[in-house]
């Protein structure tokens, strides 16, 4: 055989392994961008029904944690007693109470 039939040969067999390399990872690169193109497509839902969730937390939150300071205009004494323990013990400045 001639050397420009060997090294057209060699050529050949290298573009072959090339070939077969690119389009494995084509495959994979094609795997990936489908799986960002469902995460994209569900990511409006998800956001959606976490922002649904969080305020239905919020809304339980906020009927529990919501309590009267005062009855009939007057300040009750569990209020002076959550008062003075705020200043006392837990270093709360009057001036914020």
């Amino acid at each position: 055989m001639s050397l420009q039939v060997q090294t057209t040969q060699i050529a050949l067999v290298t573009a072959e392994h090339e070939l077969r390399y690119l389009q494995e990872c084509n495959k994979v690169l094609t795997r990936c961008n489908h799986t960002l193109a469902m995460h994209t497509s569900h990511a409006p839902l998800q956001k959606a029904q976490a922002v649904n969730k969080a305020l239905a937390c919020t809304a339980v939150q906020a009927e529990q944690s919501t309590f009267s300071l005062k009855e009939k205009n007057v300040i009750m004494d569990e209020v002076c007693d959550m008062i003075c323990k705020l200043v006392a013990k837990h270093d709360v400045p009057v001036s914020s109470v």
